[in-house]
């Protein structure tokens, strides 16, 4: 197993870490450890994300003058989607594996937090209609996948969900957890460490919320994943978006 790598890089962290907070920043900055990251500037997304993953017209877009660059992912356009309709974008490729303890960050907001789902994590197929099938029921459409899922189908707050080889997926529905709010950025974490996984989040200005959450046997590790991000009505006449505004996703090299 190689060593753990989970940052935590917001300005209050740093500060009050001190040393220990360093060495990981010059650690992440060596050849050893694979970083991706991006803040959603310029003009376009085709070169570094694959198409949109759609139930019918959902889209992965740059908010024009997004102030520090800020892209959604949708279900369509004009208010008028149907229900379940969805979009879901590779946030890159399935370039990922819990043996190199591949980790994914995101600065996200949910447009409205009433009929809708949401995911974030890492996930081993990009074309599925989420991640997860039905979180009430605990059955997912991936193979290996560990995700934040929220879905007003089951209860009005974030979940931790896992799926490992097909097997029987696990959930995490602890009081701690922090809910979204409409419009309101929350950094979401997933940190993968072999076969196990853990789940963090931070508010919108950094400040670490909730606690850190565990699942083991999450995931297979030798399974190559990739960071998810994905949205879905769970009303009709509607379309639901998130933005998101920073991506981080890395792991060691070997």
């Amino acid at each position: 197993m190689v060593d753990r790598l989970k940052p935590d890089l917001t300005t209050r962290n740093i500060r009050n870490a001190g040393e220990s907070v360093r060495v990981l920043i010059r650690e992440i900055q060596g050849w050893d450890t694979v970083i991706w990251e991006d803040d959603f500037l310029g003009d376009s997304l085709d070169a570094k994300y694959p198409a949109a993953t759609s139930g019918v017209d959902g889209s992965f877009d740059k908010i024009a003058g997004g102030l520090g660059g800020t892209a959604t992912i949708d279900v369509g356009d004009g208010g008028t989607s149907a229900d379940n309709e969805y979009g879901g974008i590779g946030l890159g490729g399935l370039e990922w594996k819990g043996d190199n303890n591949c980790f994914a960050i995101a600065r996200i907001k949910i447009s409205n937090v009433g009929t809708v789902k949401a995911e974030f994590g890492f996930t081993d197929v990009f074309s599925d209609a989420g991640a997860v099938n039905d979180l009430a029921a605990g059955s997912a459409t991936a193979g290996d996948a560990a995700v934040w899922v929220f879905d007003t189908d089951d209860t009005a707050t974030w979940q931790t969900f896992a799926v490992n080889g097909g097997g029987t997926p696990q959930k995490n529905e602890a009081s701690t957890i922090v809910a979204p709010v409409a419009d309101t950025y929350q950094y979401m974490g997933v940190f993968l460490e072999g076969n196990h996984a853990m789940y963090s989040q931070w508010d919108t200005s950094g400040r670490k919320i909730g606690e850190d959450l565990v699942i083991d046997s999450a995931i297979e590790g030798g399974t190559a994943v990739g960071p998810w991000l994905f949205v879905q009505n769970r009303g009709g006449s509607q379309d639901r978006l998130i933005t998101i505004d920073y991506l981080m996703v890395g792991q060691r090299r070997s």
